[in-house]
């Protein structure tokens, strides 16, 4: 640390004492105005750019439900966007949809002491009954859990940049989090998914969006658990986090997003939620230091790439798994609806991961090119039958070294050719 010394005259000294004092002053008083609600729940500082609402304070004063109280104070003459609504250690019942229209902050006291439950569904139709939709930029939720109770499919619809999840724990719905308009600016930190989220944590689907957005920046997945164990919608694979940009044959594989950088980081996936991360027609996303776990019969991947999804790096991740013969492998990369090269995935990093246990296959391929598989150990890994990597039907430039920095530890694969034809196997 570098020091530096200043001489200062007596005029400059006594300049910065005045102005300090006038400073501290300004810092130290505090003033708490009567608002059209009628209470002292507005607290007003000074020093701050935005206010703090008190939610309980209001419900107390007008007998309002938690909604209305809501409502009234994003509705206020003094409310600012970005201004803070605090809540209390309570069960909140809501009845039907929350509608989010203004930039708020809203604050809980604990993932287990802030309940937000819906009470009654939106909707007579459960597949159209839905409980907090963002439709505004830079909306927070922190220390606070969410349930839609099982009254609604989608637990949260996010349908606006800038919306960020913070210590919050989601419960009860089919979709825990869900957006059909290729948001970006997403930011879900130390959260927490239930196994009663049954279908999908986080879910992006533009194969239903109206809108065909080329782009997302800037989404965060970070230090969130994702708790498996329940079984999936009949009939339907479960994953944790979905980035779908349409692979259904029917689509035009041209449309593939560019999520740039999108980075899913120190997460854990217990008994891999069913299906951990399903990527399909999307691009440059990193995923690194997560933990995947499964056990017994696992029957969905880890991690699963299809249809054009490319630029995609698998980096420093821990994948422990003890299932039965029948289950998945853990990483599949591929198409799995179309039958030409192109169609498949390409420039996929995998490295530095570690395998242990004993599953179906680790890394299983068919249509993929431009695969780099270096640097990762296997060695306490062990698989029911075969090598512990597989490219079938058609591939191309799979790289797997077995010597040298880039080697893998304790590696057996088998690859196919572009002609169908074994053309790398090592034992």
């Amino acid at each position: 640390m570098k020091l530096f010394f200043l001489k200062l005259t007596t005029l400059s000294i006594l300049t910065l004492l005045f102005t300090s004092c006038k400073e501290n002053d300004e810092l130290i008083e505090t003033s708490t105005s009567k608002t059209e609600l009628g209470g002292s729940f507005l607290h007003q500082k000074k020093a701050s750019p935005v206010e703090e609402w008190f939610i309980d304070d209001v419900m107390k004063k007008n007998g309002e439900t938690f909604k209305k109280a809501f409502n009234s104070i994003v509705s206020n003459k003094k409310f600012k966007e970005g201004d803070f609504i605090i809540l209390g250690a309570n069960f909140y019942r809501i009845d039907g949809k929350l509608l989010i229209e203004k930039k708020v902050n809203i604050i809980g006291k604990g993932q287990t002491k802030t309940i937000l439950f819906q009470n009654k569904p939106s909707s007579s139709v459960m597949k159209n009954s839905v409980f907090i939709v963002c439709h505004a930029e830079g909306i927070t939720f922190k220390n606070v859990t969410i349930s839609a109770d099982n009254k609604s499919n989608k637990a949260v619809i996010v349908n606006k940049r800038l919306v960020e999840f913070n210590n919050v724990r989601f419960l009860k719905a089919k979709w825990g989090i869900f957006s059909n308009f290729n948001i970006g600016s997403l930011k879900v930190l130390d959260c927490y998914f239930t196994k009663s989220i049954t279908f999908r944590g986080i879910a992006f689907n533009s194969d239903i969006s109206k809108e065909n957005v080329k782009e997302m920046s800037q989404i965060r997945i970070e230090r969130t658990v994702f708790e498996g164990k329940q079984p999936s919608v009949k009939g339907s694979p479960k994953f944790a986090i979905s980035i779908d940009a349409g692979n259904e044959a029917s689509n035009d594989n041209s449309r593939v997003i560019d999520m740039r950088g999108m980075l899913i980081e120190d997460c854990t996936f217990t008994d891999d939620f069913g299906g951990g991360i399903a990527l399909a027609q999307v691009k440059n996303v990193n995923i690194t230091d997560n933990d995947f776990f499964a056990n017994k019969e696992q029957k969905r991947n880890a991690i699963h790439l299809e249809d054009t999804s490319s630029n995609i790096n698998i980096v420093s991740n821990e994948f422990i798994c003890n299932t039965s013969k029948e289950g998945k492998p853990l990483i599949f990369i591929g198409s799995s609806e179309r039958t030409i090269l192109e169609d498949g995935c390409k420039n996929i990093y995998i490295r530095g991961n570690i395998f242990e246990g004993k599953c179906q296959r680790l890394i299983q391929g068919e249509r993929a090119q431009q695969i780099n598989i270096s640097h990762n150990k296997m060695c306490k890994m062990e698989t029911f039958e075969g090598p512990k990597i597989n490219f079938y039907n058609i591939n191309d430039k799979i790289f797997i070294p077995t010597s040298g920095n880039n080697a893998n530890k304790c590696v057996s694969y088998e690859v196919r050719d572009l002609n169908k034809k074994q053309i790398k196997f090592h034992k």
